[in-house]
């Protein structure tokens, strides 16, 4: 279902970044999976119920500077952007400042 609702999402978008798009939702359904695995393992191991919560959120966050770094690996994948112009952007998404 999640995955049918997002393609009526992306069908909007132009054809040349909509893989761009399905990157990033297979990289946040993979982030899920992992997390419901992490859940289940320790309600498996006889954890409670908030253990399981906490490990599924611990493997689901996904930080500011992650997200920033699978969108910049996405744009020069699939030919929108080139390595050399990312490589000048710092960690959080920014151009270095410069006196001038």
């Amino acid at each position: 279902m999640p995955k049918a609702a997002y393609a009526k999402f992306v069908e909007k978008k132009h054809d040349y970044i909509q893989s761009v798009f399905w990157g990033m939702f297979d990289y946040m359904q993979g982030k899920v999976d992992t997390a419901r695995s992490a859940m289940k393992q320790v309600l498996d191991n006889g954890g409670t119920l908030a253990e399981a919560r906490d490990a599924y959120f611990a493997h689901a966050a996904t930080k500011r500077v992650q997200l920033i770094q699978v969108v910049e690996d996405l744009n020069v994948a699939n030919g929108l952007a080139e390595k050399s112009a990312q490589d000048t952007f710092d960690k959080f998404g920014k151009l270095p400042r410069s006196e001038a």
